[in-house]
């Protein structure tokens, strides 16, 4: 024990002398209560999380490792010093080795992303895979050595409010509408109709150059005036309970997530701005998607833990291949004779992600075909159902609803993989059996709905308050 603490030292992983924060020693508090149970390597991510958002830096090795020892010593007093050392030590080792893989990284808020993706399940590239492998030993043991204080397991998921759901609902659309009706902090936002081709777009809008990553453009409230004007979901009048979001409008910000800490109680606020993306309030895709997901109280992995933090670790191309990053609740679509795409599906590419929020009769316009030639003969403009998403349309707008085949107008990207899963849908209805279709570019995911896949509480969204009494949320 005593040479790992010289060797961090040595190399700087750690900061011998050095104090923790005051949320950062809550945290490393709160873990020590959890000695005992099966899963406390979730509350030492938590530690190293909190040291991101609040200290902007991953937390000091050998000050974790005291710290941890000692707050669990002071609430087991009966529990044997050498029962801890397996948990202080592997924590010790994982705090190190993120310090090493992550000593190059100087934005904080990337940092955030890519430790979250970690704990999340992160595989979607070599790199990934390989730092996967590493950090999997340590977990395995903090979780063993933890179970073998043979300490009672304290609360294990913190309770939070519940957010009441109909009974027959889809729980991932259901999450979708809340989401957006909180957001604008009306019911207004839900009940209208879905965007579509002739909807007007959104004027006010400035661009601030590009993002670091080359990619997303970099938008501002250029004219509030004329955002409120021509907003589709701003309203004149709010109720009592809620927030005047048409003084400071959300509108669509690349890489902007949801503000969160990393308590397991936490709540997600669009109305606070995490300092991801701009310092305009909105949030990204990835961040709308998660955020439906967690305010339905929906679990992403088998009797995992709900965090709102993991909206920072969750991009769109870990969907496209849920059960290898971690999603393992979710599954991909077969299509064919057990039908098509259904409300509360996801689709899924490497640089977008939506939500079918409701379809028609015929999602995909496929139910009057009668030949394989009719199959392949079928289009996007056959498409008939709303998605809900956070994206660029209308020069900016947003979170919304959107009709699929005026989005696919607008934002093409989607509409080869999108016409696929139709056809072959088709195809295979004809064929009388299914199939899976393995794209590079697109996915569409299902929730499985299982009860190890749904949590006993939902993560609260901050303003919910305001929208729990619209007919489309009862």
């Amino acid at each position: 024990m005593r040479t790992l603490l010289i060797f961090l030292c040595g190399l700087g992983l750690a900061g011998c002398g050095k104090s923790l924060s005051q949320s950062v020693e809550k945290s490393v508090g709160d873990a020590s209560g959890q000695v005992g149970c099966e899963n406390l390597s979730s509350n030492i991510w938590d530690v190293v999380t909190t040291s991101i958002m609040d200290d902007q830096v991953l937390p000091e090795a050998n000050i974790i490792r005291e710290q941890l020892s000692q707050k669990t010593l002071s609430k087991f007093s009966a529990l044997d010093a050498k029962k801890i050392e397996p948990i202080a030590d592997a924590t010790a080792e994982l705090i190190a080795y993120l310090q090493k893989e992550f000593s190059n990284e100087n934005d904080p808020q990337i940092l955030l992303e890519k430790v979250v993706g970690l704990e999340v399940g992160d595989h979607s590239d070599e790199l990934a895979i390989h730092r996967q492998k590493q950090i999997k030993p340590l977990i395995e043991k903090i979780n063993q050595a933890s179970l073998g204080t043979m300490q009672t397991c304290e609360t294990p998921e913190t309770p939070r409010p519940v957010t009441p759901a109909p009974a027959a609902t889809i729980l991932m659309s259901f999450g979708a509408r809340k989401a957006l009706a909180t957001a604008y902090q009306s019911c207004q936002s839900i009940a209208k109709p879905a965007l579509d081709g002739n909807t007007a777009k959104l004027r006010g809008i400035a661009y601030d150059g590009m993002h670091p990553d080359g990619i997303g453009r970099r938008r501002l409230i250029g004219n509030l005036g004329e955002i409120q004007s021509s907003h589709p979901y701003l309203e004149n009048a709010y109720g009592a309970n809620c927030k005047r979001v048409r003084d400071n409008p959300l509108i669509y910000d690349y890489g902007g997530k949801p503000y969160t800490t990393s308590a397991d109680n936490s709540s997600l606020d669009f109305f606070k701005n995490m300092g991801s993306g701009t310092s305009a309030l909105g949030i990204d895709c990835s961040g709308f998607v998660f955020s439906a997901i967690a305010s339905a109280g929906l679990r992403i992995a088998p009797n995992a833990k709900v965090k709102a933090a993991y909206v920072h670790g969750i991009p769109a191309r870990f969907y496209m291949n849920p059960e290898s990053n971690g999603l393992s609740c979710f599954a991909k679509l077969k299509v064919g004779i057990s039908g098509d795409i259904k409300e509360g599906d996801v689709i899924a590419g490497t640089g977008h992600i939506q939500i079918v929020e409701s379809v028609g009769a015929d999602p995909f316009g496929i139910k009057n075909a009668k030949t394989a030639a009719e199959c392949d003969a079928i289009t996007s403009d056959d498409f008939d159902f709303v998605v809900a998403q956070s994206s660029t349309s209308l020069e900016g707008v947003g979170i919304n609803r959107i009709q699929i085949r005026d989005y696919l107008v607008e934002s093409p990207s989607f509409d080869p993989g999108l016409e696929d899963y139709a056809r072959q849908a088709c195809k295979s209805r004809l064929a009388n059996k299914d199939v899976l279709l393995q794209r590079s570019d697109l996915r569409i995911v299902r929730h499985k709905g299982t009860a190890d896949c749904k949590a006993p509480q939902s993560v609260s969204l901050v303003g919910e308050s305001c929208i729990l009494s619209c007919p489309e949320l009862r």
